[in-house]
Order: structure tokens, then C-alpha cells, then sequence
């Protein structure tokens, strides 16, 4: 499995840790902010385990509510940023597990564990 300060290259290991650990989270944030995304990108790094999946959204793993992370993002939002995020749990549905997995390995590259 992963270990903390290494890359997740395991399509199947990541699956494990974000969606069916209970203790995954999908964030987006809407900004016309450049700078407020970098910042956001910068701390979101420094959970368990995280994944950027654009410029705005992130997968992350941690063992915080989402009103914590919410607190660690505020101060580099603006009142016109808009924040939201979800908690995955082991309800989810997916169309085809297959392409979720070649997805997941394709993007693993820029998933890490801390």
C-alpha cells in the first residue's frame, strides 16, 4: 500500500485511499484568481494524500471534517471564491470501473502521499 512521502502509482491503491478509506474528499474551487488556486494548490499538498485533477479540484485523503479544510483554504479565498467540498464515501457509482482505473493510472504521476 502507500506509504507516507511517496508517490501513488497503484491505480488500485489510490482507488483504495480516496474513495473506499472514508476519509476522501473532492474539493473545487471557483476563482478568477491565478494566484488564490496556486495557494490553495500549495496547501492542499501538505494532507496525507492528494491529487489535482485541474487547476480547481483536488482529491485529498486526511483525517479532517470538511469544515477544517475549509478553515485551511480561507485565508487564501476571496469573498467572491466559491468553495465546495465533498466527502466520498463507498457510495458512488461509476459507468465503467475499467477507464476509471487507466485513468487513475495515467494521473498517478501527480498523486502524492505525505
Amino acid at each position: 500500500f502507500c506509504r507516507r512521502n511517496q508517490d501513488i502509482t497503484d491505480a488500485n491503491a489510490f482507488f483504495y485511499l480516496f474513495f473506499m478509506s472514508n476519509s476522501g474528499y473532492l474539493i473545487i474551487l471557483n476563482s478568477n484568481h491565478d494566484d488564490h488556486l496556486t495557494e490553495a494548490a500549495k496547501l492542499l499538498q501538505n494532507y496525507d494524500a492528494s491529487m489535482m485533477i485541474n487547476a480547481s479540484t483536488w482529491l485529498i485523503h486526511t483525517k479532517y471534517s470538511s469544515k477544517v479544510i475549509r478553515q485551511h483554504l480561507a485565508h487564501v479565498m476571496s469573498v467572491m471564491d466559491a468553495l465546495f467540498i465533498f466527502k466520498l464515501t463507498e457510495d458512488y457509482a461509476i459507468s465503467n470501473a475499467l477507464d476509471v482505473l487507466n485513468w487513475l493510472e495515467d494521473h498517478s504521476d501527480t498523486a502524492t502521499t505525505h
